[in-house]
C-alpha cells in the first residue's frame, strides 16, 4: 500500500513552515531590540553563557555586540566581535567561515590597533581551527609563527602553543617529536614552585600534558610493535599519574577521559574482560556527566574487545554506536574510518551483503566528507587497514546484488524527473525574476519615486490645520533629503521630532499625504535608496548584505531582504548579481 500526502496537506504544512520560519525572525529581531539595556560586560557573559550549548542565542547577543561595536567604531571591540563569530563559525563546523572571521580580526589587531599579541592570538587561533578541521599541516605552521613570538614575552601561551605543536606531531605520525616536547612541559611543570605554576599554568595544565602522554605512547605502541611492551607500560605511568591528578583537582569529565584510556590500554595488552569492565564504567560516568566526546571512543574499544573474543553480535551493536554518537568531522574521522572498515568485515563474514554495502556507502561519505583531511593521516590509516583488499571485497558484494537493477532503474527515471520538474520550475522562476528586475531597471532610469504603487489619493479626513500639514510634509522632503532614514534608530519618535511635530500629527500625515503607514513608508524610503545605490556604486555592492542592510538601517540582514523583496519582488542578492553582469558587459 502506498501512502501519499494529499495536495491540501502538502499546502498546509509548506504554510505552517513559513509561518514558523517568519516567526522566529521576528523573535530574534525583538530579542535584539531588547538587549539595549544591557552593558558590554553583561552581553559578553551571556554570550559565554550560551556559546556552547545554545548557539542560536550566543549569535544573538554575539550580534548586539558587533552593531554596537560598528555604531561606535571602537576597533577593540570591533576585533572582539569577529572573533566571537570565528568561534560560532568553527563551533558549527563552519571552519572556513570561522577562518574568515578571524582573518577580519587579524587584520584589524595589524592595521588598526597595531598589537602584535592579539594579532599572534589570531594565528594560534587559526592553528586551533585548521587542526580541528583536519588541516594538520596548516596547524603546524601556524602554530610555529605563534611560538616564535610567544616564546620571548609569554611562558603560559610558551606552554599552550608547544602542547598543540606536539598534538599535531602525534597525529601525523611524529611521535618521537612530541614525546620530546610533552615530556619537557611534564618536567617544566614539576620543576615549578607553586606560585610559577599558578602563574605559567591553568588548572589543567598538568592533566592535558599527561593524557597527550599517555596517547602518544598508545599510539607509539601500535607503531613499534618491538618496544610495544615498554611503550604501553610508559602509557601506564601517565594515565594512572592523570587519575590521580585529574581527582585531585575535582576534574570529573577528565576522570573519565583516564579512565577510558586504562580501558583502551587493556585492549591493547590483550586483556579484553578487563577491557570490557574498565570501558563499561567508564561509559557509566560519560554518560551521567553528558560527556559526549568521550562516546565514541568508549563504543569502539568495547566492539573491538568484543571482537577480539569472537562475539561479533556485541562488536557489530557497539560499532554501530560509535556510528550513531559520532559527527562526521575531521576530529572522529580516523575512527569512523576503523569502525566502517571493521563493519564491513563483520557482516561479511555474516553473509549479511546488505550492510556490508550500507556501510561502505557510510565509509565512502566520511571520506567525502572530510576530504579537506591531511593526507599524511588518510594514507596512514588506508595503508593500516589495507583499502585495496577491502575495494575487491565490496566489488564483489556489489555484483552479487544484480538483481536489484530494476529497482536501481527506477529510483533513476524518478530522480531524473523530479530534476527536470525541478528545473522547468527554476527556469520559469528565473524568467519572472529577469522580468521584474528589467521593470525595475525601467522605472528607475524614468526616475519613478515608487516601485508599482499607483493609488489615487482619497479625500482628506485630516483635522490638522492645512498651514500645519504642509509645514510637516516640508520638513519631511528636508528629512528625505538628508537620508535621515538610514538612522538605525529611526522610528516615529525619532522622525517626529526631527520634522518638529508630534508623533499622532506625524503619523496622520504621513497616512494621509502619503498613503503609507509609518513603517511602510520609512521601509520604501530605504528601498528606493538602496536601489539607487546598488545601481551606481559598486564598491556598495561589494558589501555582504548583513553590511548593506546595517548601512540602511535595517536591524538584521532578514528584515532587509524581506523588505526588498516584497517591494521589488526580487531578493537583493539576485539585484546585485545582475547589476554587476550588466556592468561588466558594459565594461567589456
Amino acid at each position: 500500500m502506498r501512502f501519499i500526502i494529499p495536495p491540501t496537506y502538502l499546502k498546509l504544512l509548506l504554510l505552517l513552515c513559513t509561518y514558523i520560519s517568519t516567526y522566529t525572525l521576528y523573535a530574534q529581531e525583538q530579542e535584539i531590540d531588547s538587549l539595549a539595556q544591557y552593558s558590554y560586560e553583561e552581553l559578553d557573559d551571556l554570550y559565554l553563557k550560551h556559546l556552547y550549548d545554545e548557539s542560536g542565542k550566543a549569535r544573538i547577543y554575539a550580534d548586539k555586540l558587533f552593531l554596537n561595536a560598528k555604531k561606535s567604531n571602537n576597533q577593540n571591540d570591533l576585533f572582539e566581535a569577529n572573533r566571537r563569530y570565528a568561534v560560532l563559525e568553527k563551533n558549527q563546523g563552519n571552519y572556513q567561515k570561522a577562518l574568515d572571521y578571524l582573518s577580519i580580526a587579524k587584520n584589524i589587531a595589524t592595521k588598526e590597533l597595531k598589537n602584535k599579541s592579539l594579532e599572534t592570538l589570531c594565528v594560534f587561533l587559526e592553528g586551533q581551527f585548521s587542526y580541528q578541521h583536519g588541516k594538520y599541516e596548516e596547524a603546524f605552521e601556524y602554530y610555529n609563527k605563534a611560538y616564535d613570538f610567544y616564546n620571548r614575552n609569554n611562558e603560559y601561551m610558551t606552554y599552550m602553543v608547544s602542547h598543540n605543536i606536539a598534538l599535531v606531531k602525534n597525529v601525523l605520525g611524529d611521535q618521537k617529536g612530541a614525546l620530546k616536547i610533552l615530556l619537557k612541559n611534564y618536567n617544566d611543570f614539576k620543576a615549578a614552585s607553586e606560585e610559577e605554576r599558578n602563574y605559567n599554568f591553568n588548572r589543567y595544565s598538568f592533566s592535558n600534558t599527561l593524557m597527550a602522554l599517555s596517547d602518544t605512547y598508545l599510539k607509539y605502541a601500535l607503531k613499534e610493535n618491538i618496544t610495544n611492551r615498554s611503550l604501553l607500560d610508559s602509557a601506564d605511568i601517565y594515565i594512572n599519574l592523570g587519575l590521580k591528578e585529574s581527582k585531585r583537582i575535582n576534574d570529573d569529565l577528565g576522570y573519565t577521559s583516564f579512565l577510558t584510556g586504562q580501558g583502551i590500554l587493556a585492549h591493547e595488552r590483550g586483556n579484553q574482560q578487563e577491557a570490557l569492565s574498565k570501558l563499561a564504567t567508564a561509559e557509566i560516568r560519560a554518560i551521567s556527566e553528558k560527556n559526549k566526546t568521550q562516546y565514541p571512543s568508549i563504543y569502539y574499544y568495547t566492539g573491538m574487545s568484543y571482537k577480539s573474543q569472537n562475539d561479533y553480535d556485541n562488536a557489530i551493536k557497539f560499532l554501530r554506536k560509535v556510528d550513531s554518537v559520532s559527527q562526521k568531522n575531521a576530529i572522529n574521522y580516523p575512527l569512523l574510518d576503523k569502525t566502517y572498515h571493521t563493519l564491513i568485515n563483520l557482516y561479511n563474514k555474516k553473509g549479511d551483503k546488505e550492510n556490508a554495502l550500507k556501510y561502505w556507502s557510510a565509509f565512502e561519505e566520511n571520506n567525502r566528507i572530510n576530504e579537506h583531511v591531511s593526507k599524511n593521516v588518510k594514507d596512514a590509516i588506508h595503508r593500516d587497514y589495507d583499502i585495496k583488499e577491502l575495494e575487491t571485497l565490496i566489488d564483489q558484494l556489489a555484483s552479487s546484488k544484480k538483481a536489484n537493477y530494476n529497482a536501481a532503474l527506477v529510483i533513476i527515471i524518478t530522480l531524473l524527473l523530479l530534476f527536470l520538474i525541478y528545473f522547468f520550475y527554476s527556469k520559469n522562476k528565473q524568467l519572472q525574476n529577469k522580468i521584474k528586475f528589467d521593470k525595475l531597471l525601467t522605472e528607475l532610469e524614468s526616475k519613478k519615486e515608487e516601485i508599482p504603487i499607483t493609488q489615487e489619493k482619497g479625500k482628506s479626513t485630516l483635522t490638522i490645520d492645512e498651514e500645519k500639514v504642509q509645514q510637516i510634509l516640508a520638513a519631511l522632503a528636508k528629512f528625505e533629503d538628508k537620508k535621515q532614514f538610514l538612522d538605525v534608530n529611526c522610528d516615529l519618535a525619532f522622525v517626529a521630532k526631527k520634522v518638529k511635530t508630534n508623533k499622532a500629527y506625524l503619523s496622520k500625515v504621513i497616512h494621509s499625504e502619503k498613503q503609507q503607514k509609518f513603517i511602510q513608508y520609512i521601509t520604501n524610503l530605504r528601498i528606493n535608496y538602496a536601489l539607487e545605490k546598488l545601481k551606481e556604486d559598486k564598491l556598495f555592492r561589494s558589501y555582504d548584505i548583513k553590511s548593506i542592510a546595517s548601512e540602511l538601517g535595517f536591524k538584521s540582514p532578514d528584515s532587509f531582504s524581506r523588505a526588498f523583496k516584497n517591494k521589488t519582488g526580487i531578493y537583493p542578492s539576485y539585484y546585485i548579481k545582475n547589476i554587476n553582469k550588466i556592468n561588466t558587459s558594459e565594461e567589456i
